[in-house]
């Protein structure tokens, strides 16, 4: 017989008011600026299209991230091409580098479990979760090309 709890999940809404604050940022002291937007990752009741509404969104606003086709491509500054001379060109963005750039636009969150309650931690972007919701961004990207500027092919 399993130990886990029967006790359901807080709803979201309760729990981004309270984790969140009123205005959709972490709470601190008025010395301390504004951190970086929590984004929960997929862990618990909260699923991989889910996080992807809510990060999508914060994405686009970046403006180095767009649509090509179905695939997330960003822009690369200075990349060295053939001829030997520096770029900026619209690069891929791998599974490797999608978790490191999640990471540093978002303070991650996931769901874990502690002396029977369920509690929101710190947690890190797997590589697997990069690369299932890049998945996702092939499959069905509604809102990913709703949140994100599309690229006119080539």
């Amino acid at each position: 017989m399993s130990n886990r709890s029967n006790r359901p999940f807080p709803k979201m809404e309760e729990i981004e008011k309270e984790v969140l604050g009123d205005n959709g940022n972490m709470p601190f002291g008025d010395n301390h600026p504004p951190q970086k937007p929590q984004l929960i990752l997929p862990s618990g009741y909260v699923e991989y299209s889910g996080t992807a509404r809510k990060m999508f969104p914060v994405l686009a606003k970046r403006r180095r991230y767009f649509v090509r086709g179905h695939a997330l491509v960003e822009i690369a500054y200075q990349k060295l091409l053939k001829d030997k001379q520096p770029h900026d060109v619209f690069q891929l963005l791998e599974a490797d580098a999608f978790r490191s750039r999640i990471e540093k636009d978002f303070a991650c969150r996931v769901w874990r479990e502690e002396n029977h309650n369920f509690v929101l931690k710190a947690g890190r972007c797997t590589a697997d979760t990069a690369k299932v919701l890049l998945k996702l961004t092939k499959h069905s990207s509604s809102c990913l090309q709703s949140a994100l500027y599309p690229l006119l092919p080539s």
